[in-house]
Order: structure tokens, then C-alpha cells, then sequence
């Protein structure tokens, strides 16, 4: 038996099946709906834009954590040549300064990366890829994304990038936490570091860029007042309204300050404490090294770029202004004319600086020189500069330095031999006992390093154990500087003991 359906029945059966159709569409995207909402309660998310400095943060998280580079199966390998990336290193510090987010077309920095050598390499996580990270005893999941997201704003339609953190509901701080650990990792990296950069006078140009450890400042021995005038003077010169000022008045923003002192007193290692403690790069001219001239000077200071310091050597041994060069003997510094002949004219070879104080003025006074640069000059004997490097308006303060005074040797030989900061062979059993030990041996130190200044600088001691300025030998016996006195500490490190037993030997100049 045969039953045709009516087109009324079709229809009835079409309709029910698109209802049901809707129906289940509907219960779908209200249950995916739901399970979204859900997911975000349960485990709420930040969104981190590549554009963002944090970005650079979590990279060099996950591109240094151990377990996070556990679960790398396939990942992004960025490579980078060691000397390029010490290069772009000025460019990333100023970014970072300015709270700006680095340019990401910079190689590799090594502050991000997994292992460095000659070859710095990074290896971080591909796209969509999560990463459970456990901080704390608190659980997180980064996942890196490279497409566009409602949740977060781009400034361009190409800062696509960026990392999702995702947590539990009942551990809401772990984002915030893991952030702000990220951001004390990456720059524990940075803040230890001192970059130095050399002029070369063969080459007329800047030298590969040299990272050495920051010095505190509290390494330096020189009386407090003199450290605290040069920071709180340099403070203020590097402050916004210092340099609104400085605007307003059409005055080129620079601050330049003459050490001078006999070698060994602490001038340059002062220079150097300060660049660390302020964060600033070193940018070292040496005007009396070899195939230096005054072009090469003043190109020495244009290519300085802001916000760096500038160290000059050995300004006390730079030659006025003579047709005959003393150093080569040769004639320097002068035109040839048609009169002169080859047998009159020679030009210097590359074996002698030709820099003349003329050149070294036209370098501090002229144009050339960037802003927001900090100038300091060295000097062994001020008494032989020309008074006009001297004359106010090209340096802004003079500092002298001495030969070491009886404080500096006695705080120089506490810091050698101090071991509150080194590892100890044994820990006592509860705080009381550390605090007597640590009050032994600062009541140790002190009275080794009292004896050890009186014999290294010839002086005698009261009753009371205070040195006095009197000499016990001849008029040389105070004349120590503290580059000997560390030199000397260091072939006795580990033994305080021996040291003082033999300090006297070190004003006798043994």
C-alpha cells in the first residue's frame, strides 16, 4: 500500500525540522555561551600586548624558566650575533628609560635570551601553544597569540602578538605576582651590568661596546661628602625641570665636572660607581692615544649619543698648541703651504696623538657635542693645565683627590676582609648568635683595620687606639695611594692577619 504525503505535511515535517535545528543551534551557542562565561569566572585572563613593556618581561621568562622550556616540544629559535647585540644594547636601555616598548626589529637582546655565547639564542613557545607555569605553589597557563583579539587595542593593524595569562578564581594575585617577577628577573639582568664603550684614535670610530659588572658606590673610598655632592649635583642636572630650564634659557643641557689628583687616588673607579648607580653608559676618550687628531675628537663627541657619560683621560697630558709636535717631533697642526716642501712637511704617523688643547676646546665649547651629556675629565697634576680649561663655563666643578687618608686604608681593609656577604662554612643555631659573631667580627676588623692604617701610612696611635697625623718615617711615608694599598690587599686576600703584619711595606714601596 502507497501513502503520498501532502505538500501540507511536507512542509508541516520541513518546519519541525528547523525548528529542532534552531532549537539545538541555539542551546548550543547559549551552553558555549555559558561555558565562556564560566571559563573566564573560573579563570580569569590578562592580555598582554607586544606593544606593551611587559611583553619583553614574559618573554625572557619563558625563554630562561627550566620547566617552561621543558614542555618546548617545537618552539621559535631567535638568533642574534654577540657583538650586534651589545650594539643595539644603548637603544633598548633608552626605550626602557622612557617606558616605551623596544623596537622589535633590535637583534636579540641578551637580558631575553636562553644561552649566549657567540651566538646569543632564544627559544620561546609557538603561537597558541600554552605553558603551565607553577609559581608559588600557584598555577598559570601562557599561551602566545599572534591574532587579533577583542580584548586587547593595537596602535597598528601589525602589533598582532601578544600573551594571554590565565589563572584561578581563588588565586587572583598570581597574575599580578608573576608579572612583577618577571619584570625583577629581566632587569636583575640589566641593572648589574656597566657598559663601556672605547674611542679608538687608529680607527676614528666607536669600539665594540664593553658590559663589565656595575661597582657600588659604596666601593669607592673617598670622603661621603664628595660621592653625595656628585650625585645629588647629577640628580638634579638629569631632572625634567633642570632641562625645561636649561630650554627656556638656550643653554646647551650638558654638566661637565675635572678630577684631578695623583694616579691611583680613585678618580676613574669613581666615574665608574656613578654610571652604575645612575645606570648610564661610559663612553671613554683618550686624547693622547695613539692616531688620535682634533677631527677625530670632535667626531668622538658627536657620535656620544644622550643621556651617556663622557670620560676624558689624561687631560693634564695634552700638548699646547705648537707647530712642532713634541711627542713625534714632526711638524703637526699645520697647513702646507706651496712654500713648504716634503723634507719641511711630514704627515704624523698613527703612532702618536696630534690632539691639541685647541681641539679639546673647540670639542667641550662647540656644537658638536650631544645634550644630556655628563662630561668628566681626568687629570694627574691640575697644576699643569692651561688656566684657560680652568675658566668657568667649561667645567662646572673640580674635584681634587688625594693619597689615601688613615679613614679610607682602615675602610678599605674592613670591605677586603669583611664575610657578611660571602658564604659561611657553618651557621650558627639561632639569631642571637649570629648578631655576636657578626659583632665579633666588626669589632675584629675595626681594630685589625686601625693597626693596618697605622702601619701602612707611617702614623702613631694614642692610647685609645686614634691615629694621629704623625709620622713615624720620612716625609714619603704618607704618600700611599689606594690603587697600592688594593693591590697589595689582594695578594693577602683571605689572611687579614698577614696583611698587617706586612702593611709597612707597602709605604716603603715594596
Amino acid at each position: 500500500m502507497h501513502f503520498d504525503a501532502s505538500p501540507q505535511d511536507n512542509l508541516h515535517s520541513a518546519l519541525t525540522v528547523a525548528l529542532a535545528g534552531l532549537l539545538v543551534a541555539a542551546l548550543g551557542h547559549l551552553w558555549s555561551k555559558i561555558q565562556s562565561r564560566l571559563f573566564k569566572v573560573l579563570f580569569p585572563s590578562a592580555y598582554i600586548s607586544s606593544s606593551d613593556p611587559a611583553y619583553e618581561w614574559i618573554e625572557a621568562y619563558l625563554a630562561q624558566d627550566h620547566n617552561a622550556q621543558k614542555q618546548l616540544r617545537s618552539f621559535q629559535l631567535s638568533t642574534a650575533d654577540l657583538r650586534q647585540s651589545k650594539i643595539d644594547d644603548d637603544l633598548r636601555s633608552l626605550a626602557r628609560r622612557r617606558s616605551k616598548a623596544v623596537d622589535r626589529t633590535l637583534v636579540l637582546d641578551r637580558a631575553c635570551a636562553t644561552f649566549t655565547g657567540q651566538v646569543v639564542g632564544q627559544m620561546t613557545p609557538l603561537c597558541n601553544k600554552s605553558i603551565r607555569i607553577r609559581y608559588q605553589g600557584k598555577c598559570l597557563w601562557i599561551t602566545r597569540k599572534r591574532q587579533s583579539s577583542s580584548h586587547i587595542s593595537t596602535k597598528s593593524e601589525q602589533d598582532k602578538e601578544y600573551f594571554k595569562i590565565s589563572g584561578s578564581w581563588f588565586q587572583t594575585s598570581a597574575i599580578k605576582d608573576i608579572v612583577i617577577h618577571s619584570h625583577d628577573q629581566f632587569f636583575s639582568r640589566t641593572k648589574n651590568e656597566l657598559k663601556v664603550l672605547t674611542f679608538s684614535g687608529k680607527w676614528g670610530f666607536w669600539t665594540d661596546l664593553v658590559t663589565r659588572p656595575s661597582r657600588s658606590i659604596s666601593s669607592v673610598f673617598i670622603p661621603s661628602r664628595v660621592k653625595n655632592l656628585l650625585l645629588k649635583d647629577i640628580d638634579d642636572f638629569r631632572s625634567q625641570d633642570t632641562k625645561d630650564w636649561y630650554r627656556a634659557k638656550c643653554i646647551k643641557h650638558t654638566r661637565s665636572y675635572l678630577l684631578h689628583g695623583p694616579p691611583g687616588s680613585g678618580k676613574t673607579s669613581l666615574v665608574t660607581a656613578i654610571a652604575s648607580e645612575l645606570g648610564l653608559r661610559i663612553n671613554v676618550i683618550d686624547p693622547t692615544a695613539p692616531g688620535m687628531d682634533d677631527i677625530k675628537l670632535s667626531n668622538a663627541f658627536r657620535g656620544c649619543r644622550r643621556g651617556q657619560i663622557i670620560l676624558i683621560e689624561n687631560i693634564d697630558e695634552i700638548l699646547p698648541y705648537s707647530p712642532l709636535n713634541e711627542r713625534s717631533q714632526k711638524p703637526v697642526n699645520v697647513p702646507p703651504t706651496v712654500a713648504d716642501s716634503s723634507d719641511v712637511y711630514e704627515i704624523p704617523d698613527e703612532s702618536t696623538s696630534t690632539v691639541i688643547l685647541q681641539g679639546l676646546y673647540i670639542a667641550l665649547d662647540g656644537i658638536c657635542c650631544a645634550e644630556d651629556i655628563v662630561i668628566f675629565a681626568t687629570a694627574n697634576c691640575v697644576e699643569a693645565l692651561d688656566p684657560k680649561l680652568l675658566r668657568p663655563g667649561r667645567f662646572d666643578l673640580l674635584i681634587p683627590f688625594s693619597n689615601a687618608t688613615p679613614e679610607q686604608a682602615k675602610a678599605l681593609f674592613v670591605h677586603f676582609f669583611s664575610v657578611e656577604d660571602e658564604q659561611k662554612s657553618y651557621i650558627p643555631e639561632n639569631e642571637e648568635a649570629v648578631a655576636a659573631q657578626s659583632r665579633l667580627e666588626r669589632g675584629m676588623l675595626n681594630d685589625l683595620g686601625n693597626t693596618f692604617a697605622h702601619r701602612v701610612l707611617g702614623l702613631t696611635m694614642d692610647g685609645d687606639d686614634k691615629m694621629h697625623m704623625e709620622r713615624e718615617r720620612d716625609s714619603s711615608a704618607l704618600s700611599v695611594s689606594m690603587a697600592s694599598i688594593q693591590g697589595y690587599l689582594l695578594n693577602h686576600k683571605g689572611n687579614p692577619v698577614s696583611a698587617v703584619e706586612m702593611a709597612a711595606r707597602v709605604g716603603e714601596g715594596h
